[in-house]
């Protein structure tokens, strides 16, 4: 099996705009295969909840599923924990975070993300007024990163 043999299913899922709530864990989507659903995601108003937790996702991947949330405003819960999107793609969910209006939670534990990644997701929290809840435990956040996250945080409460 492919990483892409699961993506058709679920784009078609997204394409319907019908469900509200998606577990899609563990499908070994990849890359490609946000590649895939990307698109019909970012144009998705009935999905609420997306769960993408162990899908083999990398850097890739995660710009991919940040395009379709700079233009979708209705996620409000994605989950992709357990994936392996590392800095560049916190960086590129941190920028299309920063325009979202829907997430209000973001899970991203076990990523491999360093101060790096926190370093730019914590850029994106001044200007995200949505997002509360950042789940990054069982990463590789430093002393730099871990600042920044706290004074962002800081920041966003004033």
């Amino acid at each position: 099996m492919s990483v892409t043999d699961n993506a058709p299913e679920l784009a078609a899922i997204l394409e319907a705009n019908t469900e509200t709530k998606l577990k899609f864990s563990m499908k070994n989507l990849g890359d490609g295969g946000c590649a895939c659903v990307g698109p019909p995601l970012g144009k998705n108003t009935a999905l609420t909840q997306l769960d993408l937790s162990c899908n083999s996702i990398a850097p890739a991947g995660a710009a991919a599923l940040g395009s379709a949330l700079a233009a979708n405003g209705a996620l409000a819960l994605l989950d992709l924990s357990a994936n392996a999107i590392g800095d560049d793609g916190a960086a590129s969910l941190a920028e299309a975070l920063g325009g979202n209006t829907g997430v209000t939670a973001l899970d991203l534990h076990a990523n491999s993300i360093g101060d790096r990644g926190a370093v730019a997701l914590a850029g994106c929290l001044g200007a995200n007024t949505t997002l509360k809840v950042l789940d990054l435990r069982a990463n590789y956040i430093g002393d730099e990163g871990a600042t920044a996250l706290v004074e962002a945080a800081r920041g966003s409460q004033t």
